[in-house]
């Protein structure tokens, strides 16, 4: 049993689109301008529990998300697609401790996206990978 969960004692970061151990978490899509995606993402990190911006720079938003052992360091990059038509975000975490993660990366980077969709609900369901 504890093979088949093997993924939990071994990662310890998560990217969407990147991460094989997590095939469901991709980048996210969105149909609305960039300053509309950027100040959603601010927003979602802003009113999640526990996260807060450390940095913001060049379409990229650092965070950290306070967890029960270990902080985790969060980034969001948001990046232009079809000439600006569309915006991709993607989100990393990746957990400060030695120990593994326990799915704790995966389970920020799913409460992000799910804060996201909710924020920008309509065209958050197109993915790219």
């Amino acid at each position: 049993m504890v093979w088949a969960h093997r993924r939990y004692f071994t990662v310890r970061a998560v990217q969407t689109g990147e991460s094989p151990e997590y095939p469901d978490l991709v980048p996210q899509v969105f149909a609305y301008p960039a300053d509309e995606v950027w100040n959603a993402a601010l927003e979602a990190v802003r009113t999640l529990p526990g996260w807060s911006v450390v940095a913001e720079e060049d379409g990229v938003i650092h965070a950290t998300v306070a967890a029960a052992a270990h902080p985790h360091e969060v980034s969001i990059s948001i990046e232009p697609l079809m000439n600006g038509r569309m915006m991709k975000v993607t989100a990393s975490s990746r957990c400060q401790g030695r120990m593994p993660d326990l799915g704790a990366n995966a389970r920020i980077v799913r409460a992000f996206q799910a804060r996201l969709r909710e924020l920008l609900p309509s065209g958050g369901e197109t993915r790219v990978q």
